[in-house]
């Protein structure tokens, strides 16, 4: 018996509430104002999606309105005379909570929404960046230690994990080998010379 109760009373309020529904002067002009007001601020909510800094002017702005429709609620219910065939401002403030609140916060949802897709398939390409970052030193580092390349030192090692490509770590110790064997070139012909200014004044 008390389930029996149960469903005829959610079967009277969900009747009451069709009934409600019916009630309104949907003809109202004002009525016909506010529907088109919530239908353009979702478009403007699903349009601006890429625009962060709007769509959190735009949220903020809901938010004000919502917090103010018991107020609007009370100007409403003393000045309905001036816009409204019917008076349907009660004091419970259903009607503003269903025409008004409800779907002004339907769009601050789809805003919230919106911002943590965007976080996380922000924070996805984030990872995969570093993933492919991490990839591409591993592959220089062992491109540097492969036999025939010029090999780097410990500091040109440390300074390759930071960050910095194979190519240079090659580039530096060519030059390297270069002087080195400039140097000693250098060497060879300065001793060469050397022993003949020798020969010359002992002779």
């Amino acid at each position: 018996m008390d389930m029996d109760n149960v469903d005829l009373n959610s079967v009277n309020e969900i009747s009451g509430l069709w009934t409600y529904l019916k009630s309104i002067d949907w003809t109202d002009p004002w009525l016909i104002a506010v529907i088109l007001s919530h239908i353009c601020v979702t478009l403007t909510t699903i349009l601006t999606r890429r625009y962060a800094s709007f769509q959190a002017l735009l949220f903020l702005a809901l938010l004000l309105l919502v917090f103010f429709s018991e107020q609007i609620n009370e100007i409403a219910a003393r000045n309905w005379r001036s816009f409204s065939r019917q008076q349907y401002f009660d004091s419970q403030g259903m009607f503003i909570s269903f025409i008004f609140s409800i779907p002004l916060l339907l769009d601050c949802i789809i805003m919230v929404c919106n911002w943590l897709w965007t976080s996380g398939t922000l924070m996805v390409q984030i990872k995969r960046a570093q993933l492919k970052r991490r990839i591409k030193e591993q592959k220089s580092l062992a491109g540097a230690n492969e036999p025939g390349s010029p090999p780097c030192s410990k500091h040109s090692r440390e300074r390759l994990s930071s960050g910095e490509s194979s190519v240079n770590c090659r580039q530096r110790a060519a030059s390297t080998n270069q002087e080195t064997t400039s140097a000693r070139s250098r060497q060879s012909t300065c001793s060469k010379n050397g022993c003949s200014k020798e020969r010359k004044n002992s002779e």
